[in-house]
């Protein structure tokens, strides 16, 4: 019954489908199918005709159903209105390997989220307009190591969020004014900062930069700055008693002087004698 099945695919949902128990007739109706995608309906259920229809396909991307652009034609899925609409729904691009050479289609996915970049087109992922206007949305890891390796690619992606600093080539890892501008723009990522900047096993920076005084201090200065984390550092850095008081002081942590300092330098009196008074002035 006709009524009846409008009523019930009205009522559908995600966990409980209409459709799923209609009859070959209902799946076919265009209006019954699209009354149950706008109420989160599973397009698997509609008929094949309809499952290649744009609008049914349309309007079961924008209602509140999941998993619907696995049952969508493949003709479908050349198709770029279809696709942009996906891209809005928060869908991948994944499923839309003959369009991963559209820079419109492409933007549009990476705009929702920088992770849709790992299948576009090695194409685009070589193209340096293309990766400078869209740096913004995390897709450094994706692009060619020649972009990975080119200054102002990097400095793009590390201004809109720093942890794109990771995915730089080596020698731009050890590009001091890179990091530190990178450091400035960690974002909600900061707290956990100084560990990623001073532990070798995490290979944001290069070595050089995990040595450098200035990367170090500004790291601990954003970040909220724990104690234990110098024992990541250099050791270079932790045998230097000069450093290891300024950093302290620097965060406001004048207590955490002799955790910060190397084995050597606690058993060194005239630095010991040096970290108290500090502690006791602050």
């Amino acid at each position: 019954d006709f009524e009846v099945m409008m009523t019930v695919s009205q009522k559908a949902s995600s966990q409980h489908s209409a459709l799923e128990k209609a009859s070959g007739r209902m799946r076919a109706n265009k209006e019954v199918v699209l009354c149950a995608m706008a109420a989160g309906d599973k397009l698997m259920f509609a008929s094949e005709a309809l499952r290649d229809d744009e609008e049914v396909v349309l309007a079961a991307l924008a209602g509140p159903g999941y998993k619907q652009m696995e049952h969508v034609s493949k003709r479908l899925l050349r198709d770029k209105d279809v696709a942009l609409a996906a891209a809005t729904h928060g869908q991948a691009l994944s499923y839309f390997p003959e369009l991963s050479k559209d820079p419109e289609v492409v933007s549009a996915f990476v705009s929702r989220g920088g992770h849709n970049f790992k299948s576009a087109d090695q194409s685009l992922k070589s193209d340096r307009e293309f990766v400078m206007e869209n740096a913004g949305h995390q897709i450094l890891e994706f692009a060619s190591k020649s972009l990975q390796a080119d200054r102002d690619v990097v400095r793009a992606a590390v201004r809109a969020c720093g942890t794109e600093i990771r995915y730089a080539s080596e020698d731009l890892k050890n590009d001091k004014e890179l990091v530190l501008e990178a450091i400035n723009n960690f974002g909600t990522r900061a707290e956990r900062l100084s560990d990623h900047i001073l532990n070798a096993n995490w290979g944001w920076v290069g070595d050089q930069m995990r040595c450098d005084k200035q990367v170090v201090m500004a790291a601990a200065r954003v970040s909220k700055f724990k104690a234990g984390e110098l024992q990541s550092a250099a050791p270079e850095l932790r045998n230097d008693g000069e450093f290891v008081m300024a950093l302290a002081l620097s965060v406001n942590q004048p207590e955490s002087i002799m955790k910060l300092a190397s084995d050597g330098l606690r058993d060194d009196k005239s630095f010991a004698i040096q970290a108290c008074k500090q502690h006791k002035v602050n």
